[in-house]
């Protein structure tokens, strides 16, 4: 919600209870639509999510933060926002909750920690959704295309994404590889675009390598690619 009045959307930030939690925010700000926060080649403003945000559905958005390439799975779910490892540019902050509302918050990533360079590192990318399963983000895979409220921080794979090893880009507008919801991939031919931490956009290739891709999603594993 921070970057709104960033995005000419005053008016729908100062709908925000900022400390409140997702599920005690107005109505009115839960749909707030960002149009920059969707692919023209998907879809456009205007639909709130259908499952997963229980009786506060909210907006959604084609864009999802880089957390790494660390996937660590307990049972169906995953989890790679563990702030102790996860090795993206982009990962939860650290933070308290006291009588329902966030009492501290303090991001953990700074330009300095991505050693591998600005140029090197994604910062966000198009998330991977089925096309038959927009607003869809009930946790679990099987019934799952990870698209809750973009606003809501209940899950990780609602706002983030993974890439790199064992982990490639999604193919296709009903791919139905295993862990699709977590990863990112687009409605454009063979490609997909990835925002990099120096601001720049760039377009990969679905077939690019997962090592690439590991290289490019890590901050600080010492990989450095070159931009292409």
């Amino acid at each position: 919600m921070l970057i709104l009045p960033f995005l000419e959307q005053q008016a729908g930030y100062d709908l925000w209870d900022l400390p409140a939690q997702y599920y005690a925010q107005p109505a009115e700000a839960r749909a707030v639509q960002v149009p920059s926060f969707f692919c023209p080649s998907r879809r456009g403003p205007g639909r709130l999510s259908t499952q997963g945000d229980g009786s506060a559905p909210g907006a959604l958005g084609d864009f999802a933060a880089t957390c790494g390439n660390l996937v660590r799975y307990t049972g169906a779910s995953p989890d790679w926002q563990d702030s102790v490892n996860a090795n993206g540019a982009i990962i939860t902050a650290r933070s308290s909750v006291a009588g329902g509302r966030v009492a501290s918050y303090r991001g953990i990533v700074s330009v300095a920690g991505i050693t591998d360079g600005t140029n090197s590192t994604t910062m966000l990318g198009e998330k991977y959704v089925r096309r038959t399963q927009h607003g869809i983000g009930q946790p679990g895979e099987a019934n799952s295309s990870g698209d809750g409220s973009i606003y809501n921080g209940d899950h990780e794979w609602w706002y983030s994404r993974v890439a790199g090893a064992g982990v490639p880009l999604c193919d296709g507008p009903n791919d139905t590889s295993l862990y699709h919801a977590t990863r990112f991939g687009s409605e454009h031919p063979g490609i997909c675009q990835f925002v990099f931490c120096d601001g720049s956009v760039r377009s990969l290739a679905n077939s690019t390598a997962t090592t690439v891709l590991a290289a490019l999603t890590q901050r600080n594993d010492g990989q450095v690619v070159p931009p292409q």
